[in-house]
């Protein structure tokens, strides 16, 4: 599905520090924490390791907002 690609881009909400989801086990995880697991693995996958990867971070405008009520320190990574 990648073969004609030459760069992935891949977003991520800065606001998602914040935010729980129910992994397919129905364990609750940060959605950070997902969202960091999910492009490590396709950053070291072998069908993608001659792509270019481009992260973009969105919500910086949000974020500022989302730390006044929701401590960084939510969540493990930071």
């Amino acid at each position: 599905m990648f073969e004609d690609a030459d760069l992935v881009i891949f977003c991520v909400s800065l606001t998602d520090y914040g935010e729980y989801i129910e992994d397919i086990e129905g364990v609750l995880v940060n959605k950070m924490i997902a969202n960091k697991q999910l492009f490590e693995s396709m950053v070291t996958h072998p069908i993608l390791a001659d792509k270019r990867f481009l992260l973009v971070l969105t919500k910086f405008n949000l974020l500022e907002e989302k730390i006044e009520e929701v401590p960084l320190r939510t969540c493990k990574w930071f």
